[in-house]
């Protein structure tokens, strides 16, 4: 171990010495690469100074034009001028000393070439710009135009000297260009050289590391084997841990979404640590992440000033989080976030965390269609009950104005048309049938009439615009009619004439609503192939067709909705309604299978919605093969 450890210590110092002359030698290399760039920069740039200039002299060489003018004959000495005089006084004062700075061996003279060149340009210069300024000066064209000629003649002379200038250039980037490439591949050979050294040393230690490293090679692998596989092991295990717990949390998250209660986990502050999309949706949040972190007293307890909402002594929630104790509440109110109340039933159950309560879990269920069913199985059966005891006062009340009808008539045969009885038994009569007619209607809400309404195949479309026809000359004309009725609704299974009735007796009442005023009675039919939410407590799904009424009228408060289907129940005045109206319709429309809704605001006018069942083609086939 010691002599491997002096031979990587030799090893080491060589390589770092070989290294560091190598680096050195490579710092020498780039220096001499930067003065070649700097010096190739320099000599090209004078090269192109020079281009200028006699590019500039070729306006001199151009003939005089005899139109030209004199100002035109001294710009035109002016721009072609410019250039040599700008440059020429620098070929001495700067350019010399660089090029003697750089030129060291000068077998070719070319230093004094450039000093004999700058001076004859100089003084050139000179004369030149005595020439341009007397130029510029003279005021006779025909002196001008001599001057022209002598400074044609001078510039001509700073032409070859440029031109010599240019060769001169060119002689002295080559011989230091030469100079100093052969530095450079001085430099790279030894580069090289030092390479080779390296490499050389580098082989040797990496020699003498192999044949250490084969020594211990066996025991590293056996060590690795060892290590790998317990490795392997626990990674096995971990993997395994994980995907157990993926698949479980992904299971719970699918039971979450999916399940339709809701579910909502608070802290022991009450706020929103967890909550599934059943119990965001009920609450009137679009997605869980709106709710997560919100204080849910608001929601379970309402409240809508600062303080309020906040949980009572003894409410479910409080006693599970302190005590921890498991409640249900067969009903209660929760509250949306924009404050309205959803009836709901629900349970509370503790959350644990080293055997504290953290939190706890809130499972609750919404209850409004289950109220909803109730308060419709309570407003049948009271219809019904009504329904019973009106069928059965009717029916005496009928049995009471035969005999009265019967003898009116008979009494009536038997007393001349002059006298005054004849009158007032036909007053009578008249009285006693109306009194009949009513019972009738009343015998017809209660479904106990003696009359057997046949039901038979109808086309929908075609009973409403019948009735459209009719109301279109019984309509105030301030009033606007607007008709919107699907071609090819559907057939339905009834009595179309009590189905007219209906319309008839829905669109009677949103006249009447519109009274005093321009209003618009717009009526509509349409199929519809979603289930409807309706009165009746468990309408069958199905196709139907949906006949809307709708007035923008006095409309109707809630309480008045609550009773409009009730018999006798009238919002008119004395005289003018029976309160029969709505609740026969009601009747005719459940005998038909169907329901009907209505939807109205004070002072917003009214909506009433018709729903009956269509019948399927093949029983539309069937029954006209009947027939």
């Amino acid at each position: 171990m010691v002599f491997l450890a002096v031979y990587m210590l030799a090893a080491g110092l060589s390589i770092a010495v070989v290294a560091s002359v190598s680096r050195q030698t490579n710092e020498v290399i780039q220096t001499l690469s930067r003065s070649h760039e700097t010096f190739s920069n320099f000599v090209f740039g004078e090269v192109f100074e020079v281009q200028k200039a006699l590019s500039a002299f070729h306006e001199l060489v151009a003939p005089i034009d005899e139109g030209e003018t004199l100002e035109a004959l001294k710009r035109r000495v002016e721009r072609a001028t410019s250039p040599m005089i700008n440059y020429l006084p620098g070929v001495i004062n700067n350019r010399q000393p660089i090029i003697e700075a750089m030129i060291l061996e000068d077998p070719l003279g070319v230093k004094l070439r450039f000093a004999e060149i700058g001076a004859a340009l100089g003084a050139h210069e000179v004369v030149l710009s005595a020439m341009v300024r007397g130029l510029a000066g003279e005021t006779d064209r025909s002196q001008a135009i001599e001057k022209f000629r002598d400074i044609r003649r001078i510039s001509t002379e700073i032409e070859k000297d440029l031109a010599e200038l240019n060769h001169l250039y060119s002689q002295i980037y080559s011989l230091l260009a030469s100079r100093i490439n052969a530095d450079i591949e001085e430099g790279q050979r030894k580069v090289r050289f030092l390479g080779n050294l390296l490499m050389v040393v580098f082989g040797l230690i990496v020699g003498g590391a192999i044949m250490f490293f084969l020594y211990d090679r066996r025991i590293q692998r056996v060590r690795e084997r060892r290590h790998e596989h317990a490795r392997q092991r626990l990674q096995d295990m971990v993997e395994l841990r994980r995907t157990d717990l993926e698949v479980a949390e992904d299971r719970l998250r699918l039971i979450l979404e999916n399940i339709g209660e809701g579910i909502l986990a608070v802290n022991r502050e009450g706020r929103v640590l967890m909550v599934n999309p059943a119990a965001a949706r009920l609450l009137g949040f679009e997605t869980p992440k709106l709710v997560l972190g919100r204080d849910a007293h608001p929601f379970i307890f309402g409240g809508s000033e600062p303080g309020d909402g906040k949980p009572p002594p003894d409410s479910a929630l409080s006693r599970t989080l302190r005590h921890g104790s498991r409640v249900r509440v067969e009903q209660a109110t929760f509250y949306t976030v924009s404050r309205l109340p959803i009836e709901v039933a629900y349970e509370t159950y503790p959350l644990r965390r080293e055997g504290k309560i953290s939190g706890a879990v809130l499972h609750f269920v919404d209850l409004s269609d289950w109220v909803k069913r109730q308060s419709q199985m309570i407003q049948i059966q009271k219809m019904d009950a009504l329904g019973t005891l009106a069928g059965g006062i009717a029916h005496d009340f009928n049995n009471m104005l035969t005999p009265i009808l019967a003898l009116s008539q008979l009494s009536l045969r038997s007393v001349p048309e002059s006298d005054r009885l004849h009158l007032r038994l036909e007053k009578i009569i008249q009285a006693a049938q109306r009194a009949k007619d009513l019972a009738n209607r009343i015998l017809t809400f209660s479904r106990q009439s003696n009359l057997q309404v046949s039901h038979q195949p109808f086309d929908i479309s075609l009973v409403v615009r019948e009735s459209v026809g009719l109301l279109q000359s019984t309509l105030p004309s301030s009033m606007t009619l607007n008709v919107s009725i699907h071609p090819e609704c559907g057939t339905v299974l009834g009595n179309a004439s009590q189905i007219q009735s209906v319309l008839m007796n829905l669109c009677s009442n949103a006249a009447d609503a519109m009274e005093g005023h321009a209003g618009v009675l717009t009526i509509s039919l349409k199929p519809l192939s979603a289930r409807p939410r309706t009165l009746t407590p468990h309408p069958r799904g199905g196709r139907y067709a949906e006949l809307s009424v709708i007035d923008n009228g006095k409309g109707m408060d809630e309480n008045t909705i609550k009773l409009i289907f009730n018999p006798f129940f009238t919002t008119k005045e004395v005289g003018r309604g029976t309160g029969l109206g709505l609740s026969m319709a009601h009747g005719i429309i459940h005998e038909h299978g169907g329901d009907i809704t209505v939807e109205s605001k004070p002072g917003k006018g009214s909506t009433f919605r018709v729903f009956l069942p269509l019948m399927r083609k093949e029983r539309v086939k069937s029954a006209k093969l009947k027939e």
